[in-house]
């Protein structure tokens, strides 16, 4: 296997809306900022830029010698970068829940027992 040396830079290759990134596919957050003064201002306007158009940004960065696919989305001052999860590494939901069967609760069944409320889906 061919080892894979940490750029410390993060390659972005498209921005989509977050609601195109399937949950199941999220995997690790971490916290993400300029790591040099240089950088500070390039980074403040991709991230106000990708806020006022409420989108994600993919990229490609290397963790521990290995390629990831992280979706970087404005939080605070800074990014979250999340990696994300190739769909080989995702189950098939149909697969764990084929065996459950598909029941309609009666409103009395689905009260909040705290506030007497009827939960709703």
């Amino acid at each position: 296997a061919i080892e894979i040396e940490s750029t410390h830079t993060i390659d972005i290759d498209s921005f989509v809306p977050r609601s195109e990134i399937d949950q199941r596919f999220f995997d690790t957050p971490y916290y993400i900022t300029a790591n040099e003064p240089v950088g500070h201002e390039a980074f403040a306007v991709i991230r106000e830029a990708m806020r006022s158009k409420a989108l994600v940004a993919l990229g490609r960065i290397v963790l521990s010698k290995r390629e990831r696919v992280m979706a970087l989305e404005p939080y605070e001052r800074g990014l979250i970068g999340t990696t994300l999860r190739y769909a080989y590494e995702v189950r098939d939901a149909n697969n764990c829940f084929s065996d459950v069967p598909e029941l309609k609760p009666t409103p009395e069944l689905c009260r909040c027992p705290a506030g007497g409320r009827v939960l709703r889906a």
